[in-house]
């Protein structure tokens, strides 16, 4: 399930946040599916404050299965549901898919059917297993790489 945030936000992007993980299961393979990203991921988007000085934080949960993908966010003046699939493109790349959106969107009509919204990939480069999320569709506040780790 995934879900849409439409928020401005002043500051500039930051590139050092970070996605971690509430809880996973994993299992890995050399053949495209989607069995190494399943599990629960979460993420926190600090873009700053308003010009009334509230923080503008908006917290993310990526939840992977099987069968379907999940995408919510919720924080200052956000509330995303994304309902999707997360489909490989080759060997630990993914793209999350749209299908609809879930209760409570504060955009229902925000995205279409099969339309792309994040690149998903991991970072060789990390000990730990990391996912890269760029955005394709899917509108982020401040952040132009969400980073998922374990």
């Amino acid at each position: 399930m995934l879900s849409l945030l439409l928020l401005a936000c002043s500051d500039s992007p930051d590139p050092t946040a970070t996605i971690t993980p509430t809880s996973t299961t994993s299992s890995s393979t050399s053949s495209p599916n989607t069995d190494a990203v399943q599990g629960t991921w979460s993420f926190a988007e600090e873009c700053g404050e308003s010009a009334g000085g509230t923080p503008i934080s908006i917290q993310y949960s990526l939840t992977v299965s099987e069968s379907a993908a999940t995408l919510n966010a919720d924080g200052y003046q956000t509330m995303m549901r994304i309902i999707g699939t997360m489909r490989p493109v080759r060997k630990e790349s993914y793209v999350l898919v749209f299908k609809s959106t879930g209760d409570g969107a504060m955009f229902p009509d925000a995205y279409t059917s099969g339309q792309a919204l994040l690149s998903l990939s991991f970072d060789p480069e990390r000990s730990e297993p990391t996912l890269l999320a760029k955005p394709l569709d899917l509108v982020l506040n401040c952040t132009e790489t969400m980073v998922f780790t374990r």
